[in-house]
């Protein structure tokens, strides 16, 4: 079970970095 939450803590880390990039690399 907390493997399984830090996964997807992970996950959504991934995403947001993700995102952030994204955001930068339009502006």
């Amino acid at each position: 079970m907390v493997l399984r939450i830090r996964l997807s803590i992970e996950v959504k880390m991934r995403m947001s970095e993700g995102l952030f990039v994204n955001i930068s690399g339009v502006h």
